[in-house]
């Protein structure tokens, strides 16, 4: 990394980088999805939420994310 980030400043070039993990979190969410609420978390009358965004380590994470690419 630190090669790549020197040579890009001495060759006077633009770097740019992407939160992959982050960048998955942004994607909607074109389907149902419900999930459990995380152990330690209580909301009155509420057992599940339903998801607009997506989640990183959600099977369709990557799908979501390289169709907001397009």
């Amino acid at each position: 990394v630190r090669t790549i980030i020197a040579t890009a400043a001495q060759e006077g070039m633009e770097l740019h980088h992407w939160d992959i993990q982050g960048a998955f979190c942004t994607s909607d969410v074109d389907t149902e999805i419900y999930m459990r609420l995380p152990t330690g978390y209580a909301l009155p009358d509420c057992q599940c939420l339903k998801l607009c965004k997506s989640l990183y380590g959600l099977r369709q994470s990557s799908s979501l994310f390289f169709e907001n690419l397009e």
